[in-house]
Formats: C-alpha cells, structure tokens, sequence
C-alpha cells in the first residue's frame, strides 16, 4: 500500500515537473518571438518616423525612445496590480492538508496491520529504490 502511494506520487510529481518544463520551453520560445517582433517594430517606427513624417533622425530616436520610457513606466506602474492578484489562492492551501490527513489514515492503518518495524524496512527499501531511478 506505501510502495503503491509512493509510486503514485513519484508519477504525479514527474508529470508536473515533466508539464512545467514544457511550458517553460514553449514561453522561452514566445519570448525571442516577441523580441524579434519588438525589434522590428522599432525600427518600423523609426524609419516611418524619419521618411513619412520628415522627422531628423536624431528627433526619430527619441520619440521612440520616449515612447519605450512611456512603455516601460506603464509596465512598471502595473506590477503592484499582478502582485495582489497572485494572493487570492486560498483553495489551492486546503489540498495539502487533505493529502496529509489521508496519508496519516492510510499510514496508522498499516502500521495496525503490519507493525512498524516492517514498514520502517519497506520504506527504507522503497528510498533505496527510489533514489537510484
């Protein structure tokens, strides 16, 4: 029964990490992308600036640099604003204390049953086994 949680366990938090690592992948890839794409609307701008609006290419570089600034303060003025979204997670708390009380029935049934010392020894082995995968 402890090999068979243990095992499920170790599948889950694989899976996990296994979803994470491709999402992670997949964002790193959107962010070049967006740098790419960022880049060349820069220097859109600033030729559309300087060719269709008669703009010196000095005055060109700093309305966009002004309008980068702009962005950036813009970007910097909302992260107060995702921060307090992000502590709203109050469910998320129970899961954890649902998973302890099932384990702790599950484990005081079998330590009636086998005894401890035998599941000191299995979980001992199942560490063992664990640890060389």
């Amino acid at each position: 029964m402890i090999l068979t949680l243990i095992s499920h366990v170790k599948q889950r938090i694989e899976g996990t990490i296994n979803s994470y690592v491709r999402k992670a992948a997949l964002l790193a890839a959107a962010a070049v992308f967006l740098l790419f794409a960022c880049a060349f609307v820069l220097v859109a701008g600033y030729y559309a600036l300087t060719d269709l609006a008669g703009f010196s290419p000095l005055e060109a570089a700093g309305i966009v640099g002004g309008g980068l600034l702009a962005l950036g303060l813009l970007v910097l003025a909302a992260l107060p604003l995702a921060d307090r979204t992000g502590r709203k997670e109050t469910s998320a708390l129970a899961a954890p204390a649902e998973v302890a009380r099932i384990v702790d029935k599950g484990a005081s049934a079998a330590t009636r049953q086998v005894g401890p010392l035998p599941l000191v020894m299995i979980a001992l082995a199942a560490g063992f086994l664990v640890a060389r995968r």
